[in-house]
């Protein structure tokens, strides 16, 4: 037993908008649905734009397809408001249904500087992800049930092992993880998560 009650770790991401963990247990939130239904958005987005741009070269008016473009985002914003409360509910039931006093999980600083060595369609779609709605509905229903929810430095918990603590780049491909020192492997999403845990136990 825990000193304080029992941690879970929560990594958030796009591939995978949340892997939750009590080190025994874990939860997953697959994204690509929702990575799809948002590159469709992005698309037509793209596509009323440059229609937008066309309009203001040849002098026409532009508030049709701007109408457009706001009813768009707005479908969008509701969009991923439902996802997020779907997810959030969901993490703070496992917490919940663990008897866990702490949800640590990653300043949130950490996952748009992350995006900096990506390409620049992954840095847009990490950009434009609604990453602080969802740590902030996690943070208010969590806070319903009296769960803290803490935020941690997030540096190389992708490419730290949770199991030995062996840190290096190479350790994780994509989606997987192996750690070049004890060899122990997992998905990568989740020896995040777990690294957020222990990181929340140690301090």
């Amino acid at each position: 037993e825990l000193i304080g009650g029992e941690v879970v770790g929560l990594d958030k991401g796009i591939n995978c908008l949340a892997v939750v963990t009590n080190g025994k247990k874990q939860m997953f939130f697959k994204g690509g649905k929702v990575k799809q239904i948002k590159n469709k958005y992005r698309k037509s987005r793209a596509s009323l734009q440059k229609k937008k741009a066309e309009h203001k070269e040849n002098g026409k008016r532009t508030h049709s397809v701007t109408r457009v473009l706001k009813r768009l985002s707005g479908r969008e914003n509701r969009f991923m408001r439902d996802v997020n409360h779907c997810v959030s509910k969901k993490v703070v039931e496992f917490a919940v249904n663990n008897h866990v006093a702490t949800i640590a999980g990653e300043k949130l600083e950490g996952i748009r500087d992350s995006a900096s060595d990506k390409g620049k369609r992954m840095r847009k779609m990490i950009n434009g992800w609604s990453f602080y709605q969802l740590q902030s509905f996690i943070a208010y229903k969590a806070a319903r049930h009296g769960i803290k929810v803490e935020e941690l430095d997030p540096a190389y918990s992708s490419q730290g092992c949770s199991d030995c603590g062996y840190t290096a780049k190479s350790n994780r491909v994509k989606h997987s993880f192996k750690c070049g020192e004890c060899g122990y492997q997992l998905h990568s999403d989740l020896n995040a998560s777990r690294n957020m845990r222990l990181r929340s136990i140690v301090a």
